[in-house]
């Protein structure tokens, strides 16, 4: 950034050292993001053999996936809010400290309970990190926040797409423990926040620390204004809800819908891999955050519509990465309409977000299953788009409805 454009900066960021503070406080950020696309993936890899060593069933598994939405869900709402009193630096601190307990707790895990503790550990790190990352980039850059969430997600879906790969190889090859993945993300996680502690000393032109902003008196929490925030909450607890129904049932709907077994995991990767270019792009084209919300679920309701009722498993790949390319701005382009609309409470605002994101992948999967077993997975799909075009609805009135806040 160049002197003048700084000088123009609502925020600036004091240097320690050689490098700037602003520069690498968002190079923390990132590799928080990336390690937690990483601890998906690890969670994913290692839950079979978690089962295998703990005697759970299918049930018992979903328990303990259920248990991290469940710390996904409470904590920003028990702990978000702190963010924006005490501060987004210490916060994260303390919670990649909870972050490597939880992968502590699962290294010396003999029983159920400590496993189940140190999972629903790792949750309180992963959501507060997420929710509190995500405000602290606006804080940060505030001219360009859209661009660093899209960005900072893409990295999320390279750690998902790369940590599978890598475990795979570890587990199968090297002879390592699932529990030593855990214990890796864990380390350089608590790394990764220790770092952004340190980077450099947050402070605005006047000298006050940007996490309580120049004008204490803008984007208060009225009643009102709270309104636009709850269509965003509706708008992603619905697409984090149909993510978890096309990412859970994707594998089995191939395997066994489609008889192409030989491409099953495939499609998930599809999904993921797709959604890397999509948020690039969208970082590109941060203004029309608004209008990607709407093209977005208008895409994903048809394509999903299609996906129900589609017999070849290469068509089905296809459809599963333009759903992800479609899907992939959705999450960075809510969130950071949600900040426009509150930059002085930016983390309280993520994270009641974050809080919606879970609830919704709590509650799809659920109904997804139930439908699916009533009425097969080509109902389970048409439920999800049907989900999809009410979130479209929602996108709509709220961008029509607030302009000013980014579209």
């Amino acid at each position: 950034m160049s002197e003048r454009s700084s000088e123009n900066s609502l925020f600036k960021y004091e240097a320690r050292g050689p490098r700037s503070g602003r520069t690498a406080a968002l190079a923390a950020l990132y590799v928080i993001e990336f390690l937690v696309g990483a601890e998906v993936g690890v969670f994913q890899i290692a839950l079979r053999r978690i089962g295998l060593e703990f005697g759970l069933d299918d049930a018992g598994m979903g328990m303990l996936v259920s248990l991290q939405f469940v710390a996904i869900l409470i904590s920003p709402l028990l702990f978000g809010h702190l963010a924006d009193k005490k501060g987004k630096r210490p916060v994260l601190l303390i919670f990649g400290a909870v972050f490597f307990a939880g992968t502590c707790a699962i290294l010396f895990a003999a029983g159920q309970v400590l496993i189940g503790i140190g999972i629903f550990l790792v949750g309180m790190g992963y959501s507060i990190s997420e929710a509190v990352g995500t405000a602290a980039m606006a804080d940060i850059d505030p001219e360009n926040t859209v661009r660093h969430i899209n960005l900072s997600q893409a990295a999320y879906c390279v750690g998902a797409v790369v940590s599978p790969l890598i475990s795979a190889k570890l587990l199968d090859e090297a002879g390592w423990n699932w529990r030593w993945l855990f214990l890796c993300v864990g380390i350089a996680f608590a790394s990764g926040a220790a770092f952004f502690y340190t980077a450099g000393k947050p402070v605005t032109a006047s000298g006050k620390s940007w996490e309580k902003g120049p004008d204490e008196k803008a984007g208060k929490l009225t009643l009102r204004a709270l309104l636009p925030v709850a269509l965003l909450a509706v708008i992603l607890f619905i697409y984090i809800g149909c993510e978890n129904g096309i990412v859970f049932f994707s594998d089995s709907f191939f395997a066994e819908d489609l008889a192409a077994e030989n491409v099953a995991a495939l499609s998930v990767s599809f999904f993921w891999l797709a959604m890397i270019p999509a948020r690039i792009l969208a970082a590109v084209f941060q203004k029309r955050s608004g209008l990607m919300l709407i093209i977005a679920f208008a895409a994903g309701a048809i394509l999903l519509f299609i996906m129900s009722r589609v017999n070849s498993s290469a068509a089905g790949l296809v459809l599963s990465f333009l759903l992800g390319f479609f899907c992939g701005s959705v999450w960075p382009s809510a969130m950071s309409r949600g900040i426009a609309l509150f930059p002085q409470n930016s983390a309280t605002v993520t994270s009641v977000l974050e809080a919606a994101c879970a609830l919704g992948g709590i509650a799809f999967p659920t109904v997804y299953g139930y439908i699916s077993a009533a009425s097969g997975r080509r109902a389970g799909y048409l439920f999800l788009g049907a989900a999809m075009a009410a979130a479209l609805a929602a996108a709509i009135f709220t961008v029509c409805g607030r302009r000013d806040a980014g579209s």
